[in-house]
């Protein structure tokens, strides 16, 4: 079984546990969903709030808004729940980029050079 989808199935398997446990709520429950919602290469309607809440965590450094990214998605319960989980979920954080218009930016200063063209 492909790695990438086994720690997926865990983290599906931890969330459901911790949820009939007690039902996740606020930023715990939008962070939970997120890293799911990252993890798939298509994302369903359900994704909605927790990427819009994900994406709104926005700041003109990249490595702040990384690490504040990584806050987020790190109030998951089982975000820790393995070193392969962990790597996964910081690598969400760093490579998520500045988005404009229809494009991705890796690079703030090339993002920002869009802002003054128009």
């Amino acid at each position: 079984m492909n790695p990438s989808r086994m720690s997926i199935g865990l983290m599906a398997v931890l969330i459901s546990t911790q949820t009939n446990a007690g039902q996740l709520t606020g930023d715990t429950k939008l962070s939970c969903e997120a890293i799911l919602c990252l993890s798939s290469a298509t994302q369903p309607s359900e994704c909605s709030a927790s990427l819009k809440r994900y994406f709104s965590i926005w700041d003109w450094d990249a490595a702040t808004m990384a690490r504040d990214r990584l806050d987020f998605l790190n109030q998951c319960p089982v975000s820790n729940a393995s070193p392969q989980m962990s790597e996964k979920i910081t690598r969400f954080a760093q490579n998520s980029g500045f988005y404009r218009g229809k494009k991705w930016f890796d690079n703030i200063d090339d993002y920002r050079s869009t802002l003054y063209a128009d």
